[in-house]
């Protein structure tokens, strides 16, 4: 029901006009589009409800369609040298830098030669690691929800306001509790893409690559001197 009424709503404002207005309305405003991970439809390792790639695919067309794609570097520089955006400028970010991204949306993006920014966290490329939301999620889905009434989204929400020791102390308990590990071979969903992959996408004039942090903390909950040495 909830999926016919967004489709309907959907249906109504193309057929309005408010979408055409809007962008004229707002075409000196860049749009930035935050992804984090696509998937393939019916990909049954799909526990996050990500974006598929047809998904993606109908975005893509739509932005080449009425936009002017830019990478988040291209974006700042217009501005700093002619003191505006450029008209219905829009740039597509994929945080943490996720192995479907390589897999999946950077052919996407060559085919609609579309620009994209990608931010990683190079500790964990390094170490070939998880995200620590991921290796949370693994344990919750693969035992722990037994063990504790609270559901996903709550407990997630409570381990952003931990500090990292804090945090790696719970999800080794977690862990020791549901007798799970997260140290094995990392399931396919959870990859990141490996230094090839990114000296790969380096060279495209398509992509950039930027840094989002140095090992993934919440930086809020940190100390000065650990915040600077993420962010440096």
């Amino acid at each position: 029901m909830r999926t016919t009424t967004k489709s309907a709503l959907r249906r109504f404002v193309y057929s309005s006009g408010i979408n055409r207005l809007t962008r004229l309305m707002q075409a000196n405003y860049p749009r930035i589009i935050m992804f984090h991970k696509i998937s393939s439809p019916g990909d049954e390792n799909n526990t996050s409800s990500c974006m598929t790639t047809d998904e993606f695919s109908l975005i893509l067309n739509h932005i080449r369609k009425y936009y002017s794609a830019m990478k988040i570097r291209d974006l700042i520089t217009s501005k700093k040298c002619h003191g505006v955006f450029p008209k219905n400028a829009v740039a597509i970010t994929f945080d943490d830098g996720f192995k479907s991204f390589y897999d999946l949306a950077w052919p996407l993006l060559r085919a609609y030669d579309i620009p994209a920014s990608i931010f990683v966290v190079p500790d964990l490329v390094e170490k070939n690691l998880w995200l620590w939301p991921d290796r949370f999620s693994h344990l919750y889905h693969k035992g722990f929800k037994t063990f504790d009434n609270k559901g996903e989204l709550h407990l997630l929400e409570e381990l952003k306001k931990k500090s990292t020791d804090e945090r790696e102390e719970y999800l080794a308990k977690i862990s020791k509790a549901s007798a799970l590990s997260t140290s094995q071979e990392l399931p396919e969903t959870y990859k990141l893409m490996s230094w090839d992959m990114l000296r790969e996408l380096a060279g495209s004039n398509l992509i950039e690559i930027g840094s989002h942090t140095l090992t993934h903390p919440i930086l809020a909950n940190e100390n000065s001197a650990i915040s600077w040495n993420e962010i440096h």
